[in-house]
C-alpha cells in the first residue's frame, strides 16, 4: 500500500499531556511533529527554512509562565501562510480570546476541544485532494527522468507531504505551467547550486565537464524539467483531458529572491515530493531534489481518477446516475 501524505508541523507547547494527545491526532492525520523545546530554537527551525505545513503552540509557555501573544504575533509576522493552531487552558480562555489575537489563529481550541481540532487540522492543513495514484505516477516518471539524465545514482523517495509555507530549498528553482481542462498549475523544481554542479564535474550528465560554471546547474535542472514536463503533459494531462476547457484565469506570481519565497497568489498547500540520489550501491548523497506542485485556479482530481469511456458506459448500462 501506498504511503499516506504527511505534513511537517513545529510544535511549541511544554504540555506533556497536551503532547501525548497531539501525538494520537497526529498519527490519525498522517503528520509529522516537531517539536522545539524553547522560544530560541522554534525560532531557528523556522530560520532554517523546514518546509512546514502549520504551526501548533499553547497559549502558556510552562517553562516560562508568559503568555505567548507576542510569539504568537511574530510567527504570524514571520509566517503568515503558515496555519496557526493555539491551545488555550480552558473553552473561556476561547471565548475571550481578543479579536486582534484570534485574527491571528487558523484554529483556537482548549485541551477539552479536541474532536474539534480534529476536524479544523482536515479543513486547514489538508484542503486539496492528491489522489496517491497521481502522486505515484509523478514519482514513476520523474524517477525515470532523474536516472535518464543523471547517470550511475540510485534514487530514494520520500513519503510525500504538503506544506502551506512557500520557501524555496536550494538556490536553484524551475518553474512550468501544468495545463488541462481539470488542472492548471505549475510545477517546480528545487535544488541546490553546488549539487547541481557537481553532478556536470563527475561526468554523470551528457554536458561536457571542462565547461562547468553556475550556468551548468541552471542546464541540469533545465533539462530534468522539460523531460519531467513532456512526459507528464503526454501520460497525464492530455491523457485525461475531456476537452472542456473553458476561460482560464491568473493569478500573480510573486518571488522574494532576500527571502528565498515564492507565492502565487493563493493559499492551497503545496504537495512536494522528495528525490534523494546516491552514487550507485553507496550511501554517498549527492543530490537531493524537491518537487513540488501547486493548482492555483483548476483543480479536479476526480477527472483523472475516472475513465471519460468507463463513465459513459456506466451511464449507457444505466448503473450510474447523477443526481
Amino acid at each position: 500500500m501506498a504511503d499516506p501524505i504527511q505534513s511537517r508541523v513545529l510544535i511549541f507547547d511544554h504540555n506533556h499531556a497536551h503532547r501525548a494527545a497531539l501525538r494520537q491526532l497526529f498519527l490519525k492525520h498522517h503528520l509529522q511533529g516537531i517539536v522545539a523545546e524553547s522560544e530560541s530554537r522554534l525560532y531557528e527551525i523556522l530560520n532554517a527554512n523546514i518546509e512546514l505545513g502549520a504551526i501548533f503552540i499553547s497559549q502558556t509557555d510552562e517553562s516560562s509562565r508568559n503568555k505567548n501573544y507576542s510569539l504568537l504575533r511574530g510567527l504570524h509576522f514571520q509566517r503568515a501562510e503558515l496555519p496557526i493552531f493555539f491551545r488555550l487552558e480552558n473553552e473561556s480562555d476561547v471565548e475571550e480570546l481578543p479579536d486582534d489575537v484570534k485574527s491571528l489563529c487558523s484554529f483556537a481550541y482548549s485541551k477539552d476541544q479536541m474532536s474539534r481540532l480534529d476536524n479544523a487540522i482536515s479543513k486547514n492543513i489538508f484542503s486539496p485532494f492528491y489522489p496517491l495514484s497521481l502522486i505515484q505516477h509523478f514519482q514513476k516518471i520523474t524517477c525515470e527522468a532523474i536516472t535518464g539524465l543523471i547517470t550511475k545514482v540510485d534514487v530514494d523517495i520520500s513519503v510525500p507531504y504538503l506544506v502551506h509555507d512557500k520557501i524555496i530549498y536550494g538556490q536553484i528553482c524551475s518553474l512550468i505551467r501544468l495545463e488541462s481542462d481539470w488542472c492548471n498549475g505549475y510545477m517546480m523544481l528545487q535544488a541546490p547550486e553546488q549539487d547541481l554542479i557537481g553532478s556536470v564535474a563527475s561526468g554523470r550528465t551528457p554536458l561536457q565537464p571542462q565547461s562547468i560554471n553556475f550556468r551548468s546547474a541552471h542546464d541540469v535542472l533545465g533539462e530534468l524539467t522539460n523531460l519531467v514536463w513532456g512526459q507528464i503533459k503526454a501520460n497525464i494531462l492530455d491523457a485525461h483531458d475531456q476537452g472542456k476547457k473553458g476561460l482560464v484565469a491568473e493569478l500573480p506570481l510573486i518571488l522574494n529572491e532576500n527571502r528565498k519565497y515564492i507565492t502565487f497568489g493563493n493559499t492551497d498547500p503545496t504537495l512536494c515530493l522528495e528525490y534523494t540520489l546516491r552514487e550507485a550501491g553507496t550511501d554517498n548523497k549527492l543530490l537531493e531534489i524537491h518537487q513540488k506542485f501547486l493548482f492555483t485556479m483548476t483543480w479536479r482530481p476526480r477527472s483523472y481518477l475516472e475513465s471519460p469511456a468507463d463513465v459513459e458506459d456506466l451511464l449507457k448500462q444505466g448503473d450510474l446516475v447523477f443526481l
